[in-house]
């Protein structure tokens, strides 16, 4: 929930236990710190068309004939 509007968390689950755990969890708050260990464990792939094209704007002009994408905190 920290990193909205970026991130969403995906709630499912299969029992009434599974609904109220995240429940809970909705009230968990990572310091900075947690949130920098779990981000530096592995190296965020970003997916098609980006791990294709690349970041930087200049490579962007081809998946911007498609539409605007936004890539938060990049």
């Amino acid at each position: 929930m920290q990193k909205t509007p970026c991130v969403f968390p995906i709630v499912g689950g299969r029992k009434i236990e599974h609904l109220e755990g995240n429940i809970e969890a909705l009230g968990l708050e990572l310091s900075g710190e947690e949130i920098g260990e779990i981000e530096a464990a592995k190296e965020f792939d970003l997916g098609f068309p980006m791990n294709i094209f690349g970041r930087d704007p200049e490579s962007q002009w081809v998946t911007a004939v498609g539409g605007q994408i936004s890539v938060c905190g990049g």
